[in-house]
Parts: C-alpha cells; sequence; structure tokens
C-alpha cells in the first residue's frame, strides 16, 4: 500500500460501469435510419450492455481491434429494440463494437482499458471535434503506473496492438515504484516530465508523510499552498521549455506509430492529464470537453483514493492537506487552455512554438487521430 500512495502523490506533478456515448461513422440519410449515440456499459464480471437511438433493428459486431469490427471480429448479436446484451467475451481483453445496420453503423467501446494491475487506463477515442471529425479508437491510451501489470495485463495489451509505452516518471519515481511490466512486443520510450523544483517538492512531501509529520505537511501545504500548487503547476508548465519538448515528442510518436500508443505517468492524471489535454486540443476537441476528460481521473482514481486517504489517517495525517493534489479540479486546466488562446495563439501557434511541430507533423497526427 504504501509504494502505491507513493507513486500516486510523485505524479501529482505538485501542482465499476463504465460508459461512454461515442461519436462514430455512419452513412448519409434521415436521421431515424443512423445509428448514433453508442452507448456500452461493462460489469464487473466482464458483461456488456449495449444500447443507441436510431434503427431498431440492428446487428452487433466485436472485435478486439477498433478497426471494423465486422470485418475483423464476429457477429454478437442481432437486436429489434436499439439494445444488445453481450456475454461470454474474453474478459482479459478489450472490446471495441459496432452496431450496424443498412444504412450506417457506429463503433465504440467503453472508455477504461480493463487492467488488473492499473486503473486509470483511458481510450482516447470517440472524442468529437469542433469541425464534426472524431478521434479514432484504439491508437493512443493514458494510463497510471504500468508497475503492477499482471500477465494477463500485458495479454491485453498486446491484443491491443500496444507498440509503444511513453513513461512521462523520472529516475527516483521508478525507483519508488518500480519499472513498467510490459510484454516483450512493446517497446518502452522514456521521456521524463518532471522539473527539479517540482522534484523537490515531491520528494519532501514523501519524506513528511513517511516520517507522519504532520507539522511539516502544514508547513508545505496548509493555507491554501496545495490548491495553488495545483492552479499554478499546470500554467507553468506551458513556459518549461524541456516539458513542452517531451509532450511534442509525444505527440509525433502518436503521429509516426503504426500500433498504438500508451503514455503514462504514476496516478495518469497530472502530466498524463497535461499530455491529454494537448493531444485533444491540437485535434480541435472543444474546451469542455477537454475539462471533462481532465477531471474523470477523479472516478477512475477514487478507490485507490478513498484506501490512500484512510492509510493515511491512520499515520494521523490531515487528508484534507493532500487532497487537493490527489484530485483534479477545472481550476487546474482551466487557465492552461485559456492562455494557449490568448497568449500563444491558439492551438497551431502553440503546436509549432511550444510543442516544437511542424505543419507536416500536425496534418499527419491529425490524419492518424481522427475520422
Amino acid at each position: 500500500m504504501q509504494r502505491r500512495w507513493q507513486a500516486s502523490l510523485g505524479a501529482v506533478g505538485l501542482a465499476s460501469l463504465l460508459t461512454l456515448t461515442a461519436c462514430g461513422s455512419s452513412d448519409s440519410g434521415p436521421a431515424d435510419s443512423q445509428v448514433t449515440n453508442l452507448r456500452i456499459d461493462r460489469d464487473d464480471a466482464g458483461g456488456y450492455t449495449l444500447t443507441w437511438e436510431g434503427p431498431a433493428d440492428a446487428s452487433v459486431f466485436a472485435s478486439t481491434t477498433a478497426a471494423d469490427p465486422s470485418e475483423s471480429g464476429k457477429k454478437v448479436a442481432d437486436s429489434s429494440d436499439r439494445s444488445a446484451t453481450v456475454d461470454g467475451l474474453a474478459p482479459a481483453d478489450r472490446w471495441y463494437f459496432q452496431v450496424a445496420d443498412g444504412d450506417g453503423s457506429e463503433i465504440a467501446s467503453t472508455r477504461q482499458f480493463h487492467l488488473e494491475g492499473a486503473h486509470n487506463v483511458r481510450d482516447m477515442g470517440g472524442f468529437t471535434t469542433e469541425d464534426g471529425r472524431t478521434t479514432v479508437w484504439g491508437h493512443a491510451f493514458r494510463g497510471d503506473s504500468l508497475s503492477d501489470l499482471t500477465a494477463a495485463d500485458d495479454q491485453a495489451l498486446e491484443a491491443a496492438d500496444v507498440a509503444t509505452v511513453v513513461n512521462f516518471l523520472g529516475d527516483s519515481e521508478i525507483a519508488r515504484s518500480g519499472p513498467d511490466k510490459l510484454p516483450d512486443t512493446t517497446e518502452l520510450v522514456r521521456i521524463p516530465v518532471l522539473d527539479d523544483n517540482t522534484q523537490a517538492l515531491s520528494t519532501a512531501l514523501q519524506n513528511a508523510l513517511s516520517d507522519g509529520d504532520p507539522g511539516k505537511l502544514d508547513e508545505l501545504l496548509g493555507g491554501g499552498k496545495a490548491e495553488r500548487l495545483g492552479d499554478e503547476g499546470f500554467t507553468n508548465q506551458l513556459a518549461n521549455p524541456d516539458t513542452m519538448a517531451g509532450y511534442g515528442k509525444t505527440l509525433r510518436l502518436i503521429a509516426d506509430n503504426e500500433g498504438a500508443l500508451l503514455y503514462h505517468c504514476s496516478a495518469g492524471k497530472d502530466r498524463t492529464g497535461m499530455m491529454s489535454a494537448i493531444l485533444l486540443g491540437v485535434l480541435g476537441v472543444d474546451d469542455q470537453t477537454i475539462v471533462d476528460d481532465f477531471v474523470a481521473s477523479n472516478k477512475y482514481n477514487q478507490k485507490h483514493n478513498e484506501q490512500t486517504y484512510a492509510y493515511l489517517e491512520d499515520k494521523g495525517v490531515d487528508v484534507d492537506l493532500i487532497k487537493p493534489l490527489m484530485e483534479q479540479r477545472p481550476s487546474e486546466i482551466e487557465p492552461v487552455l485559456k492562455a494557449i488562446h490568448t497568449e500563444y495563439g491558439g492551438w497551431d501557434e502553440f503546436a509549432h512554438n511550444q510543442l516544437g511541430l511542424d505543419d507536416e507533423t500536425l496534418s499527419k497526427l491529425r490524419n492518424t487521430m481522427l475520422d
């Protein structure tokens, strides 16, 4: 337990039923003849319930490949009432579903990539851009620590064609949490994203927590300091050239990668949250959707956070001091988006000047990630 909460605080960078309404492709035609708003619920036993709008009569296909499950997978249900229940699929695999009738189809999956050894791994597919395109499923994933992955998790990553993992952790963080446990077929790329000041404060927090020193914690985090660390930490990243270069390199890898890519930190919420906001913004997703995705980590991390709070309370720690660093707030990412629009000239200029991406790379990224 101790190593896990330490890893989560390292990811702070200072500063279950899973559902998704997905937007997919369909042919032109009357609105009531198109499959839209496909929603997928996964229960704890690995069964799925699908609902959608549009035609009542449709066929449901499932595949471990996101591209055209009707061709790459198998038919798992026929429906006459805009819903379907699907059981019997291998629970360790990640499944993509396609609901199709004669006039069109839609593809979606659950947002969360269910793994035994990680709880905040999510697919970056299914987001609608402001110009009406959709981010593709199964090509980019965001995640938390991968140091506890199991053999079944490795099989799931292989089945999902995760060819590359980008790890944002620094050396001292990996020394605490352990290295990523990945399939032999997956390439690990280390891109540490944590400046010296942040690392020093993170270490001080770890030491104070380990020593159970309430006075030191209050000195470091009390009086609103924790909230300010979070609210200022993300905007400060924008002016850090090494941090921006790391995010830019990750975007180039996503654009160039033939298989899927998964990027992660420790809790999958701060550096990974910033990377995800940048990815979605560059692709043209609206600000509110970016904010919603940013704070969604609270849902996926909730069980782990509650365990961490209970552990710290037993050590006499005032968990209210820690919560602002464990949970995401809109006030952390909204100033970042505002600054990009008003101070950095918008997403294209930001990508050119801060991330080091040229027009060719931006075009390739968008062609790779958008339908």
